[in-house]
């Protein structure tokens, strides 16, 4: 009787990993009358793990439930040179700091290709995210001091994501596996209202979208 050659498979996994993330950052006052005044700040640059389980469907499909959390920055000149309380005038900086926490599920097609070792698959999903958003301001040439300023922003909020990617898992035992992944991502983790700075008189809202290109490798692994 012939053997049965035996598939590896990367379903009913755990994994934990690392990701990568640039997003192009779309922000726009919302004012009176319907004007919406649109800004286009730099890129955003972050960083993140996740951590969780996939779960066989059937048919080549599984859901990857992933928990990640994510940080990233950015440092931005404020325009011309600001009045201090000691008399002096300096240029500052402007730190933008992004958290999320969040579940990310993605439901996975694995493509029906005739290698055991290495597995591609196409996904797509969504998410529900915990952002928190917060401003800090420096000295330009000593970043080490930094200004109080009533003006700067903080906020909080939930908020939802839509996700497509693809990705390749390589099979290093029947146990264990390494996965690359890419995922374009949409989502708003920013929306406040602010009545600080230009708006003093009446609150202006401002929300912030994100197009996100994120990279992340995993580790694999069958604990039973």
């Amino acid at each position: 009787m012939a053997k049965k050659k035996i598939g590896f498979q990367t379903d009913k996994m755990f994994f934990t990993g690392i990701q990568l993330a640039l997003s192009d950052r779309n922000g726009a006052y919302y004012l009176s009358d319907d004007k919406k005044f649109e800004i286009f700040p730099s890129p955003l640059l972050s960083g993140g793990v996740e951590i969780g389980q996939r779960f066989p469907i059937g048919l080549g499909f599984r859901l990857e439930l992933p928990a990640v959390l994510n940080i990233g920055s950015t440092w931005e000149d404020v325009p011309g040179s600001i009045a201090l309380q000691d008399g002096t005038s300096q240029v500052l900086i402007l730190k933008k700091m992004y958290i999320t926490i969040g579940l990310t599920p993605q439901l996975q097609y694995v493509l029906p290709l005739d290698n055991k070792r290495m597995k591609c698959y196409v996904s797509a999903g969504g998410g529900v995210h915990y952002s928190v958003y917060s401003e800090d301001e420096r000295i330009k040439e000593k970043p080490s001091i930094r200004i109080m300023d009533y003006n700067l922003e903080e906020a909080r909020r939930v908020c939802g994501s839509a996700d497509v990617g693809m990705g390749i898992d390589w099979v290093l035992s029947k146990r264990q596996a390494i996965s690359l992944m890419y995922k374009l991502r949409y989502w708003k983790p920013v929306n406040y209202s602010t009545e600080k700075d230009l708006f003093p008189y009446s609150s202006v809202k401002y929300v912030e979208s994100m197009f996100t290109n994120m990279l992340s490798i995993k580790f694999l692994v069958r604990l039973f």
